[in-house]
């Protein structure tokens, strides 16, 4: 069976616009391993002693702390890097009020890191 030129050209034409839709429909997986890890391995170290950082619900919560959780504050808009960056930039506790977010001296690409660890987690539910 022999295909005429044109048939085969709006078959390739068909393909590439599936393969193209197929390549937009897919999740925005943060594209860097390595910055995912880094902004996981500074909540960790930073964050903890106050939020559950993990993905793992069955971490137990902090003694004394009302901080939520990573994975309760990646599926908020907070989460979002200039969002993000705001909020870790205007954040400071005080004798008046102890359990307020304390102001972290982040750089941009410390904050960069953990918002790429918060996309991470939105993309596990």
């Amino acid at each position: 069976m022999a295909f005429s030129t044109r048939t085969v050209l709006i078959g390739m034409g068909v393909v590439g616009v599936l393969a193209r839709q197929a390549l937009v429909a897919r999740p925005a997986y943060p594209e860097n391993a390595k910055e995912v890890q880094a902004g996981r391995d500074l909540a960790v170290s930073l964050c903890s002693p106050c939020h559950i950082v993990s993905a793992q619900t069955s971490e137990q919560r902090p003694s004394r702390s009302v901080a939520p959780s990573f994975m309760e504050i990646a599926q908020g808009s907070k989460a979002a890097p200039e969002a993000l960056r705001g909020f870790l930039r205007s954040t400071s506790s005080s004798v008046a009020h102890p359990t307020a977010m304390p102001h972290l001296e982040l750089t941009d690409e410390q904050i960069g890191a953990i918002a790429a660890y918060f996309s991470s987690l939105r993309q596990t539910r």
